[in-house]
């Protein structure tokens, strides 16, 4: 019975041994798996969105909101032109807008297309948009952004170039007293306005001028001098002779007689309220008139020139007669005198 159990014992220890000889052999003889290569996968490259702008072309972003920025309806490729509004300089509440750029190309817009939710979630109230322009043009735009607001205003695509720029280079004003006003943006060259053989001399305007300081242009003055002088001695006063002031009494007398107004100070600046009161006025004056006007305007402050308002197209030019403080105020007249004595050749001239 011991021996039967030992001649199992002995085949199964066989028969897993040969098992064990086939499962080894079998594993050696089995070919080595092969190595796959890795697959990498290459990232496409990112397209480079400035790659195509042309030569001395620059892309600069502005921020607007829901009204400069057309209601988030811009895209891409779309047209503009860019206003720039600032406050009007001299006025107490007035803007002025200028077109500073025309037919600008949107080249992106980032963040405008939010839903309406989510810019109540948000509270995003700005968005920028890039604009495609020239450099000297950015640089300027970059400025103008700084300092005033900015609008943009949609274009036409088909609309012809030269019909832009013929109807888009007037800047606007509006005022509270005044309203809207359009400015031409060409320099005024008042020199243009001076009529042939005329000339145009600026005095100063005092607040009891006009009528109540109010000088318009178009307006008709007469022009008063004012001064203390009244006498001058000398042998037979020839021009470059010293003379000596020997009365000093106040004078007035109408110095020139319906002089047209061409401008004042309020009509030459931009926004200006022609119903203020002026400091300067310039005159319309004949080259006599000028000189007789410039030397009337003594710099020594002795001198008083003043304006008085008369009716337009009152070409009436009574004779008028100097008027003395003193014979004013005394009710009496002096006697002014002279007394021709003739030696010789000579004349000799003694006032009394």
């Amino acid at each position: 019975m011991k021996k039967t159990r030992g001649i199992i014992a002995l085949v199964i220890a066989i028969t897993l041994g040969f098992i064990a000889v086939k499962a080894v052999s079998f594993y050696l003889k089995k070919p080595a798996p092969k190595k796959t290569a890795a697959i990498i996968k290459k990232e496409k490259p990112k397209p480079d969105l400035f790659a195509n702008l042309s030569e001395g072309m620059r892309v600069i972003t502005i921020k607007v909101n829901d009204v400069s920025g057309v209601s988030r309806k811009l895209k891409k490729g779309d047209i503009v032109d860019v206003v720039s509004t600032t406050s009007l300089s001299g006025a107490e509440s007035g803007k002025i807008s200028r077109i500073i750029l025309k037919r600008v190309n949107v080249f992106s817009v980032a963040g405008g297309h939010i839903d309406i939710a989510k810019r109540l979630v948000t509270q995003k109230k700005s968005w920028t948009v890039s604009l495609l322009t020239e450099r000297e043009n950015a640089a300027m735009l970059t400025a103008a952004a700084k300092e005033s607001d900015i609008t943009l205003m949609l274009c036409n695509r088909s609309e012809k170039i030269e019909q832009a720029e013929e109807d888009g280079d007037a800047s606007y004003i509006f005022t509270g007293n005044q309203g809207p006003q359009k400015l031409d943006t060409t320099d005024i060259n008042f020199s243009k306005s001076i009529p042939l053989g005329m000339r145009a001399v600026s005095v100063k305007v005092q607040e009891t001028d006009g009528v109540c300081g109010i000088i318009k242009p178009g307006d008709s003055v007469d022009v008063i001098v004012s001064c203390t002088v009244s006498k001058v001695a000398g042998k037979d006063m020839t021009p470059g002779e010293k003379g000596t002031y020997t009365d000093y009494r106040m004078h007035s007398r109408i110095l020139l007689q319906n002089i047209k107004v061409l401008a004042t100070e309020n009509s030459i600046k931009p926004g200006g309220n022609s119903s203020e009161p002026v400091k300067l006025a310039t005159l319309l004056v004949t080259p006599q008139d000028a000189l007789v006007l410039s030397t009337a305007a003594d710099t020594s402050k002795k001198t008083v020139i003043k304006l008085i308002n008369r009716k337009i197209n009152d070409s009436d030019m009574p004779k008028t007669e100097t008027v003395y403080l003193s014979e004013l105020m005394t009710q009496r007249k002096a006697y002014r005198n002279k007394v021709y004595v003739l030696k010789g050749v000579k004349l000799e001239v003694f006032p009394f």
